[in-house]
C-alpha cells in the first residue's frame, strides 16, 4: 500500500465498500472494524479543524498572527489560547523569553549575546502584537 493519508483512507473506503475479496473473513472483519474507526476519526478531525478556523477568523489576534510566515490556523489560535492578553509582556523579546525561543531577559553586563536569529524572533513577536 502506498503511503501517505490520502492512500490510507483510500484503502479504508475501498475496505469499507467489499474490496477484501482475498482476506480471510475474520482478518476482513477486523480490518473493517479499523477502517471504520479510522474513517470516522478523519472526519471528526476535518471537522475540529473547520471549527478552529471559523475561530481565527473572529479573533483578531489569530488573524494577525495567520499573517506571519509558517503559522496557520492551529498553531495561531494555540498561541493565543496559551498567552491570552500579550499586553501583560513588556517587549517582544519577553514574550519570547516566555515561550522559551531565546534565553531569559537578564543583564550582560553590557555585552550583546545575542545571535541574529533570537534579534529577528523577538522583532517578529514585538511587531506581531505591537500592533494590536
Amino acid at each position: 500500500m502506498p503511503i501517505g493519508i490520502e492512500a490510507v483512507t483510500a484503502f479504508a473506503k475501498r475496505h469499507l465498500d467489499g474490496d477484501n475479496s482475498d482476506m480471510p473473513e475474520i482478518a476482513s472483519g477486523m480490518l473493517g472494524i479499523r477502517c471504520y474507526q479510522f474513517i470516522g476519526l478523519n472526519a471528526r478531525i476535518e471537522g475540529y479543524s473547520k471549527m478552529i478556523e471559523q475561530h481565527v477568523l473572529l479573533n483578531a489576534d489569530a488573524r494577525r498572527l495567520t499573517r506571519m510566515p509558517g503559522i496557520g490556523s492551529i498553531t495561531a489560535s494555540a498561541i493565543v489560547a496559551t498567552i491570552g492578553d500579550a499586553k501583560q509582556f513588556r517587549t517582544g523579546r519577553d514574550l519570547a523569553a516566555w515561550l522559551g525561543l531565546i534565553p531569559l531577559n537578564k543583564p550582560s553586563g553590557g555585552k550583546e549575546r545575542l545571535g541574529k536569529i533570537t534579534r529577528r524572533v523577538t522583532a517578529i513577536f514585538a511587531n506581531c502584537w505591537s500592533s494590536a
